[in-house]
């Protein structure tokens, strides 16, 4: 196909106001940052016929069809279509626009398409993260969970799965994966046995580049176990978890650069205050069950808390930056509050020290 073949339309993530037969305005809303004036120096009123005749999918030899553009302004409007084609604000039919939305709004400098997710916890929250994912452009995934389906029913209406892929005695992690095969993954695969312990979280952190750790139960143990195998692994891992009324969506760490898990407890704990003995006693009987067992907070609630963290996952990436990196977002869905906590870096934790890079500590 010729240049002149290829079709393009505006971009479906920005209006584009024409202000005059020389100039637009691209606007994604009233109050996004992203604002783009754009003139055409040369005065040819060719931008406006262009912008007026592109409310669908139009190649140039069309618009030469239809009297549009003159056999003598083909080179300069080839120039044109280029010059707004880099600009993000002509885009060909066939572009992913989950993909265009991140260019464009976002600044995203890599693509989605090549990055493996490993998710741990499989239930209200791990299940809703997987399928934002996959309908977002994620193609690999591994799924880690051990629970079963005991009450398909009633998982039906907590958990995103879809109800025909819900089997009876079945692996949680495996229906799961069934039911996101049709988002055209280029590979899904399930641990399903002993999914926490030490040896298989290690495992899914090898096979991945990012791990989300999905609990729909404080489980101090098993967040301590991935934290130490996300450092000794050198891999990123982002944190989401329901305590009763209240969802956490973060922080996202970065071995070597950010807060590890340890620092976000000690300073959860601490702030606390006068209740830091009941927070800590109540922390000790939820880690004594074991194992987490499957979330039934409403699904409003769930569905929040993971469109927060699967944001910043996003961000994270496509760019390498996230509004979640040493920060969470604690949701009090009881009070219906919403609170940023930045984590702070302890001088000599316990946990990460021994894996931050050396420093002199005379300067």
């Amino acid at each position: 196909m010729t240049q002149e073949d290829a079709k393009y339309q505006i971009n479906p993530h920005v209006r584009v106001i024409h202000v005059t037969p020389n100039e637009i305005l691209v606007k994604h809303s009233a109050r996004s940052f992203f604002s783009k004036s754009w003139t055409d120096k040369g005065r040819t009123g060719l931008l406006g016929r262009l912008i007026n005749h592109m409310n669908g999918q139009h190649s140039l030899k069309e618009l030469h069809e239809n009297g549009v553009i003159k056999p003598d302004e083909y080179a300069s409007t080839l120039q044109l279509v280029n010059e707004l084609v880099e600009e993000h604000i002509l885009i060909k039919p066939e572009h992913d626009l989950v993909d265009v939305y991140l260019k464009v709004i976002q600044g995203a400098e890599t693509s989605l398409s090549d990055k493996r997710i490993g998710i741990i916890g499989c239930g209200q929250a791990g299940s809703r993260i997987a399928k934002q994912l996959a309908q977002c452009g994620i193609k690999y995934l591994l799924l880690s969970g051990d629970s079963k389906v005991h009450n398909a029913t009633s998982l039906q209406r907590f958990l995103s799965i879809e109800p025909g892929f819900v089997t009876e005695g079945a692996a949680v992690a495996d229906c799961l994966a069934a039911s996101l095969k049709q988002y055209d993954l280029a590979s899904i695969s399930t641990i399903t046995e002993d999914s926490f312990s030490k040896e298989n979280i290690r495992a899914v952190f090898e096979q991945c580049d990012l791990v989300v750790a999905a609990l729909d139960e404080y489980m101090q143990s098993i967040l301590h176990t991935i934290n130490q195998q996300a450092l000794e692994a050198e891999k990123p891992w982002a944190l989401t978890v329901f305590d009763g009324s209240e969802g956490i969506a973060g922080p996202i760490f970065v071995p070597g650069d950010t807060c590890c898990f340890n620092e976000f407890e000690l300073q959860g704990v601490a702030a606390a205050g006068s209740l830091k003995r009941d927070v800590i006693t109540y922390y000790d009987a939820v880690n004594a069950t074991g194992q987490p067992d499957l979330g039934f907070a409403p699904s409003p609630y769930i569905d929040v808390v993971t469109g927060q963290l699967t944001s910043g996952l996003l961000n994270y990436l496509t760019t390498g930056r996230s509004f979640l990196v040493s920060r969470a977002i604690r949701t009090d869905f009881e009070r219906m509050s919403v609170d940023y906590e930045d984590i702070k870096r302890i001088p000599r934790c316990s946990a990460c020290t021994p894996f931050r890079p050396f420093r002199n500590v005379f300067l």
